[in-house]
């Protein structure tokens, strides 16, 4: 037999409900949505198949000078039909203005019809980031 890979699913990224560029600066409030929407023909013919989730997202703040550090993590679920609100947590809400914070899902995985979670390796670093500036 050969095994063909679904289509790839979309990963959508938007903060209180809008999509954002990043250059545009956000409350320390804000909520962050995170949804993998599958094909919509494959859903069509294999619903059972075609339910995506995560593992989790990792919250990363440029507080000081160096790398950004981790601030928050939340765990993941399943995030076909309903989006993961994701808290940039305390640490950003008590940080300076113009604050870099980067959203990064740690991995995307899909739910078979057996439920077994296959993870999706085809999604790039950049795929999984969404970087937004605070205010």
């Amino acid at each position: 037999y050969k095994v063909i890979n679904p289509p790839k699913p979309s990963v959508d990224k938007a903060v209180n409900g809008q999509r954002t560029s990043g250059a545009t600066p956000v409350s320390k409030n804000s909520r962050v949505q995170i949804k993998v929407a599958p094909d919509p023909e494959f859903k069509a013919a294999l619903p059972d198949d075609a339910k995506y989730g995560v593992t989790s997202v990792d919250v990363l703040a440029g507080l000081s000078l160096g790398p950004p550090t981790k601030v928050n993590t939340v765990r993941g679920a399943l995030c076909h039909a309903k989006p993961i609100n994701v808290s940039l947590g305390a640490k950003v809400r008590s940080a300076p203005p113009n604050t870099k914070v980067y959203i990064r899902i740690n991995e995307i995985y899909r739910k078979n019809f057996q439920n077994k979670n296959l993870p999706d390796k085809r999604f790039s670093e950049a795929e999984r980031m969404l970087s937004i500036v605070v205010k």
